[in-house]
């Protein structure tokens, strides 16, 4: 007989807020470049990128809208639903990555 997996208790609520506002702000940034056309300039560990333009700029917006979707895992009612949503934006990630490099 499969024992059933161990669900975990339910996530404070400053947890879930803070997840939320997580999703908002990446997924808003990302949404923001995907329709403006536009990604600014930013840092990272090589030194600052230039700015994103036009196609460029709606493939880094998709990429990062999804990648914002993973703070929502914490309102997963179990550990297999958890596993299966991260599973799922990771998938939508690298279709959001490279389908685009293939229409090029």
């Amino acid at each position: 007989m499969k024992q059933p997996l161990h669900t975990p208790k339910k996530q404070p609520v400053l947890v879930r807020i803070l997840a939320v506002l997580m999703t908002l702000v990446v997924s808003g940034t990302g949404a923001l470049s995907f329709f403006t056309l536009y990604a600014p300039a930013r840092w990272s560990r090589f030194g600052q990128t230039g700015p994103l333009f036009a196609e460029d700029a709606q493939v880094f917006g998709l990429a990062v809208f999804v990648i914002g979707l993973l703070p929502l895992i914490f309102f997963a009612r179990s550990a297999k639903e958890a596993g299966w949503l991260g599973a799922v934006i990771v998938v939508a990630f690298w279709a959001a990555v490279f389908v685009p490099l293939a229409y090029r």
